[in-house]
């Protein structure tokens, strides 16, 4: 699966409140803003027969209505979906979320559980695959992993594989960092799990960590471009570190889908008479 282009200006946008920056936030009260996530559209080579439309998204942290907005942004992706896509069936529609779906409501940061999110996806689509970020449990330290992972419609990875309607998806969690703190590999441990996984060239990779872009000055980690681009040509989606422009092209072929703080709808396109 190829991405054939991503429009530039956002189809929709959802509010929610986040935790600013210091720097941003010497008015606001608590330091809690309220800011717009972008919902882009985008065009793919093809899609599986049973599906109409893949959304990524990732590192939703803020909230709606006081709740964790992962909880609340299923429906409104909906509302959104079915006034821009023609026939839209919720149930041909998949999601692949690259973590930290947690957030505190009042500080920057912080652990927490995101079941609930990942079920609330589960209940509006068809389903759900995708990683843990560093700011996500499933239980404490992790310990309801195994059962989670079993649930109808969830697809939770970790240098595992799952086969959805035809796709051969593949997801790598949390980050590189501080060994011992959940969700944190070395970066030896990291790439050995990566390479191992692009030795199957999955149609699609789900990470948190994000590989950086030199060329463009892009943030993230060059140990990771350098594996992908020792890898099989596949489709990256990540989050954790923001780009300008979530799309971007390796020299092997390996496109990266950066949606950190965006959710990207991906159609196929349509052959023309």
């Amino acid at each position: 699966m190829r991405i054939l282009e991503i429009h530039q200006e956002p189809i929709d946008h959802i509010s929610y409140d986040v935790v600013a920056p210091r720097a941003w936030s010497q008015s606001e009260p608590r330091n809690v803003i309220r800011t717009q996530f972008p919902i882009l559209y985008g065009l793919v080579d093809e899609l599986p027969e049973d599906i109409d439309a893949l959304v990524v998204a990732s590192d939703l942290q803020g909230h709606i209505d006081e709740d964790l907005m992962g909880l609340a942004f299923p429906e409104l992706l909906e509302i959104c979906l079915g006034s821009c896509l023609e026939d839209y069936d919720a149930q041909r529609v998949g999601v692949i979320l690259g973590g930290d779906l947690f957030s505190l409501p009042n500080k920057r940061g912080g652990l927490g559980e995101v079941r609930e999110v990942w079920r609330a996806f589960r209940d509006q689509f068809r389903w759900v695959a995708g990683v843990l970020g560093n700011h996500d449990q499933i239980g404490f330290h992790n310990r309801d992993v195994p059962s989670f992972q079993h649930e109808r419609g969830i697809s939770l990875l970790d240098g595992s594989f799952a086969r959805l309607d035809g796709l051969h998806v593949a997801g790598v969690s949390g980050v590189i960092g501080t060994s011992g703190k959940l969700n944190r590999r070395s970066a030896s441990s990291y790439c050995s799990i990566l390479e191992r996984v692009l030795r199957k060239v999955p149609d699609i990779l789900i990470l948190h960590e994000t590989p950086d872009s030199p060329f463009d000055d892009f943030p993230g980690k060059s140990v990771i471009r350098d594996e992908l681009e020792r890898g099989g040509r596949t489709l990256v989606c990540c989050g954790h570190r923001h780009w300008p422009e979530p799309l971007r092209e390796l020299h092997n072929g390996t496109q990266i889908l950066n949606c950190e703080g965006r959710a990207v709808i991906l159609r196929a396109k349509r052959e023309t008479a």
